[in-house]
């Protein structure tokens, strides 16, 4: 359920950015085989924030940041959004600017990404959410958006929880939202309408392991969470309600870093992408109810370009 279809030809693609030149492209998934697509060039600068359906027009978007000269009390960051159809660019235009104010003797920092085909709102449209923190915790501001631009915008402080993934973990159409406490408790919460009406905690999760993806491994309609800890992969499979999370055992992946999830064969699971830090190799792992069920090798890309 990662949504990063360009074409609506029911396989997802994938995004590459050159650090160098800030070339932008997606290779365009064809029966599990890339054809390579570019949507131009961008300033380095600008880095993605994320990419959904932002305006409500079926196509998935673009969404870039970059952070603005400093001020002597706040950093601001603007957000440009490209306008996506049939795997080209309609338009682009500014969202908006955010603020992260510095305070003394904490600071606090703003960082905004809308990941993808996150709606948390329920009106089909991707939200974007910033997200600030400081001493006193976090807060977290949802960013409903229609062709216009922000449309609404519900803020949250939610103490001493850390951010960890957005994603459709009830299979309800909505996304929810993962977070981990200080002291490690681990759980979503359920929303409705930009609203929290529920928490579903799976208990406490040590710190050294890490989210590394979202996506539906087992084709049940419900993300899943992959975490990781160094070299060892596993992921919990989400049931329908939200409210149990059963372990599956990935295994150790030495020399390989995940770098992106999505449907890439069109068979309605979500594949993991990895690629291998020495020899540039890309590939993913074709998943079938929540099992490995083959290798597909995708080649090599020269190390300036970044699965974005």
């Amino acid at each position: 359920m990662a949504g990063r279809d360009f074409w609506h030809d029911g396989s997802d693609d994938i995004l590459w950015r050159n650090a160098v030149t800030g070339e932008a492209g997606v290779w365009n998934m064809q029966a599990g085989r890339p054809v390579w697509q570019s949507f131009g060039y961008l300033d380095t600068a600008w880095s993605r924030a994320g990419s959904g359906d932002i305006n409500g027009d079926g196509w998935v978007d673009l969404t870039w940041q970059r952070a603005l000269p400093p001020g002597p009390d706040a950093s601001e960051v603007e957000v440009l959004a490209w306008g996506m159809e049939a795997g080209g660019i309609l338009g682009s235009r500014d969202l908006f600017t955010f603020t992260a104010t510095q305070t003394q003797p904490s600071s606090a920092t703003g960082r905004l990404f809308v990941t993808d085909r996150v709606d948390v709102t329920g009106d089909t449209r991707a939200d974007l959410m910033e997200l600030t923190d400081s001493a006193a915790g976090t807060r977290i501001t949802i960013h409903s958006m229609d062709r216009r631009g922000v449309v609404n915008e519900i803020a949250y402080d939610v103490g001493h929880f850390t951010f960890l993934a957005a994603a459709d973990f009830t299979g309800d159409g909505t996304a929810d939202i993962l977070w981990r406490g200080a002291d490690g408790e681990t759980g979503i919460w359920i929303m409705r309408f930009g609203i929290p009406v529920g928490w579903a905690g799976f208990g406490k999760v040590d710190a050294a392991w890490g989210v590394a993806a979202t996506a539906d491994l087992t084709g049940d309609g419900v993300d899943d969470i992959i975490w990781q800890r160094g070299d060892r992969f596993g992921f919990w499979d989400i049931d329908a309600a939200g409210t149990e999370a059963r372990w599956t055992e990935l295994g150790i992946v030495s020399g390989w870093s995940l770098t992106g999830s999505g449907d890439y064969d069109g068979d309605g699971t979500d594949d993991l992408l990895w690629r291998n830090a020495s020899t540039g190799e890309i590939g993913y792992w074709d998943m079938q109810g929540g099992a490995i069920a083959g290798w597909h090798s995708l080649g090599t890309v020269a190390a300036v370009w970044t699965a974005a």
